[in-house]
């Protein structure tokens, strides 16, 4: 049945799911996506139908379960095509993976959705854990920062000595000179005529 379509109302809370009335509460792709619909998305975006992934192998279960199981399932669709590397966590993940297989567990197909889970999963074990990048980049930037300090204050000490040294250079030449005017007056008194 469409979702558009008058079903009956539930006689009562207790009701459960059955072979018939397993597809009352879910949109097939004749429902269009301009319905608010995040759950249509699924179905188009990973070329899976919608019925494929809501229908459970277990229809012993109640509409309630079924539909949080659905809008959950969305927010994790929602959720990993909205990650980035840094902003979401290692443990963001291994929560919808939990998930996602306990779906699994009750019957819905979410194995693409588990790909999609495990992949940054993979990549993290492989590269490392990404807290672990972020706090090596951190620890870096500090290490490079405190070099940086250290530089410019070797920086002022060599200009203080090459100060000095142009000091000592000067005095020196004054020293110099003085002892030249010195030694020709020195050279003068002995060689003047007697």
């Amino acid at each position: 049945k469409r979702i558009d379509e008058e079903s009956p109302e539930p006689e009562s809370s207790e009701e459960v799911i059955t072979e018939e009335n397993a597809k009352v509460a879910t949109p097939t792709r004749d429902v269009p996506p301009s319905d608010g619909s995040s759950a249509y998305g699924i179905g188009l975006d990973s070329n899976i139908d919608f019925d494929d992934v809501t229908s459970f192998s277990n229809v012993n279960l109640h509409p309630t379960l079924v539909v949080g199981v659905i809008m959950e399932t969305v927010s994790i669709a929602e959720g990993i095509r909205a990650c980035k590397v840094q902003a979401s966590s290692r443990e963001d993940f291994l929560v919808w993976k939990k998930t996602l297989e306990s779906f699994e567990l009750l019957g819905m197909n979410v194995a693409f959705l588990l790909k999609r889970v495990n992949a940054p999963l993979d990549l993290a074990t492989q590269s490392r854990e990404s807290w672990e990048w972020q706090e090596k980049h951190k620890k870096l930037n500090l290490e490079r920062a405190c070099a940086g300090k250290k530089m410019k204050v070797l920086e002022l000490n060599l200009s203080n000595v090459k100060d000095v040294l142009q000091k000592v250079d000067a005095e020196m030449e004054e020293l110099e000179s003085s002892l030249k005017k010195s030694d020709v007056a020195l050279q003068e008194l002995a060689s003047a005529p007697w």
